[in-house]
């Protein structure tokens, strides 16, 4: 082999390790992580919420994993696993937080939002789809198939219908409907 193989060659080994083991971050490890974090900010009395895994739609979507930080009751920010680089990045700080509830980041909160504006028997289901205005910086939101049709709720409670997502971002129609098939 010339040394140019050689050189394709291990590039490409470490290239496919690397992104191997970038997707493997654990909820485990994630959540150490973003303790650590915290930690090296100096806010060592934080406490970090449940991690979620956010199921990625579409062409260019992964999923990836949120954990909220919580502070004397209060979502003080979200942070978010960024698996090309094996790392974690804070996607909402405190200046951008307020919006958000707290209640949302959890199955049986969001079971609770949907069923209090009225979806009936609601399923949520934690996905992504790509930047939409409504879903902010977290780029995630709950959906529910309501059979006929599905309806999506942001993690600031905001509940949106399949006509409005046609109207208002047509581009995330098709990968939102794929998501109940």
């Amino acid at each position: 082999m010339n040394r140019i193989s050689i050189a394709v060659v291990l590039f490409i080994s470490f290239a496919l390790f690397t992104v191997s083991n970038a997707e493997d971050i654990s909820p485990d490890q994630f959540r150490r992580m973003v303790g650590d974090e915290i930690k090296a900010n100096g806010s060592s009395g934080d406490s970090i919420g449940t991690v979620m895994r956010v199921s990625g739609y579409g062409e260019k979507n992964r999923d990836f994993l949120i954990v909220p930080v919580v502070r004397n009751g209060s979502l003080v920010s979200v942070y978010r696993d960024d698996p090309k680089r094996s790392s974690i990045t804070e996607i909402c700080s405190k200046t951008n937080v307020k919006a958000l509830k707290l209640t949302l980041f959890s199955i049986e909160g969001a079971k609770r939002e949907l069923d209090k504006q009225g979806v009936v028997d609601p399923v949520p289901k934690l996905i992504s789809v790509g930047p939409i205005s409504f879903l902010g910086a977290l780029s995630a939101g709950w959906y529910h198939d309501t059979g006929e049709s599905f309806v999506f709720l942001s993690l600031t409670g905001r509940l949106v219908t399949e006509s409005d997502i046609a109207r208002y971002w047509p581009e995330h129609l098709e990968d939102l409907r794929a998501v109940g098939r």
